[in-house]
């Protein structure tokens, strides 16, 4: 990439010096399988379907250090969730987004010493 000016990686690289006008209609016109630019922001504020088949919850106590939190499941009480037994799916799948009241969705298994979440997907 060129420093101080906007490239676009899908284009050839006889377009990397066009006027910014062209580059934004090229933008408009991008194909449909598009992802943004590196260093873009956009991924951060993804949108999140959540119509999927994941339990629903909210997270109520997490603690970023231990990696431990906790999550009320709609209607049915707390669950335990620990990062390392717990894979973070979706956009949002980074520890930075588990924060008290976030929203999320999630897989359960039973262990012996009660539910577990396993898989977890922050909305």
């Amino acid at each position: 990439m060129c420093s101080g000016c906007f490239c676009l990686p899908w284009r050839s690289k006889y377009d990397n010096h066009l006027p910014m006008s062209v580059k934004l209609r090229m933008l408009q016109e991008r194909p449909p399988n598009w992802l943004p630019p590196p260093g873009s922001d956009r991924l951060s504020r993804a949108q999140v379907e959540v119509d999927d088949l994941f339990s629903k919850g909210c997270i109520t106590r997490f603690y970023p250090k231990l990696g431990l939190g906790w999550v009320e499941r709609d209607g049915d009480g707390e669950v335990s969730v620990s990062l390392a037994d717990a894979r973070l799916v979706g956009p949002k799948g980074s520890e930075r987004y588990l924060v008290a009241g976030a929203r999320v969705g999630f897989d359960l298994s039973w262990t012996s010493s009660g539910p577990r979440i396993t898989c977890l997907k922050v909305y």
